[in-house]
């Protein structure tokens, strides 16, 4: 499209948002790790060890090598779905709620807001 200027113009493009999906993984996956560990370690290792562990699938070169990833993060999601759905249901009061007798939630499906 657009000749060899707008080769280069889309394909500068695409670098910059891979380089920005990659850099939005890395950073969300280490301060995962860093929130769920009890490791004094700076969030610096944890971006390098990050960056370690998506080389290999940042260097797949075709769909083919990547769609068995998308089944993963499918069932990872749906997992996480579930376990959050399940805790919420089998969870008891909390703290400050009447601990005996009849307790509305409160829940609102749908509110009467005002401009």
């Amino acid at each position: 499209m657009f000749g060899p200027i707008g080769k280069e113009v889309f394909g500068v493009a695409y670098w910059l948002l891979m380089t920005l999906i990659v850099g939005s993984a890395i950073v969300g996956l280490s301060t995962a790790i860093n929130a769920i560990s009890l490791h004094g370690a700076c969030t610096a290792i944890f971006v390098a060890c990050m960056a370690v562990a998506i080389y290999p699938f940042a260097s797949l070169r075709t769909l083919g090598g990547v769609k068995w990833i998308g089944w993963v993060g499918l069932i990872s999601i749906l997992s996480a779905i579930l376990t959050v759905t399940i805790a919420t249901g089998v969870g008891g009061r909390p703290s400050l709620a009447p601990q005996e007798g009849p307790w509305d939630k409160a829940v609102v499906i749908w509110g009467t807001p005002t401009l």
